[in-house]
């Protein structure tokens, strides 16, 4: 009986905590959202060109990982991936 009534009081701690936080989350999105629209002033914003922004060059992370690579084993790699494919 004891740990029954020492559950339920843990659950219903949690979902007092839980719930509070997400209040005060909320709260607290409405107050940023609406001191950014007040921060910005007229004519302040930049107007959309139409255009795409350029893509950004290559860099270490674009090329091709080894098939020896840490976490993948190479079975399985080699499976997902045809033979094929440069």
């Amino acid at each position: 009986m004891r740990c029954a009534k020492r559950t339920r009081w843990c659950v219903t701690l949690a979902v007092v905590v839980s719930t509070v936080t997400a209040i005060l989350a909320w709260h607290g999105a409405g107050k940023k959202a609406s001191s950014e629209a007040e921060a910005a002033p007229d004519g302040a914003t930049q107007q959309a060109t139409g255009k795409p922004p350029p893509i950004p060059e290559a860099g270490p992370l674009a090329r091709p990982k080894s098939l020896q690579q840490v976490g993948a084993p190479v079975d399985a790699t080699r499976a997902a991936i045809p033979p094929d494919n440069p």
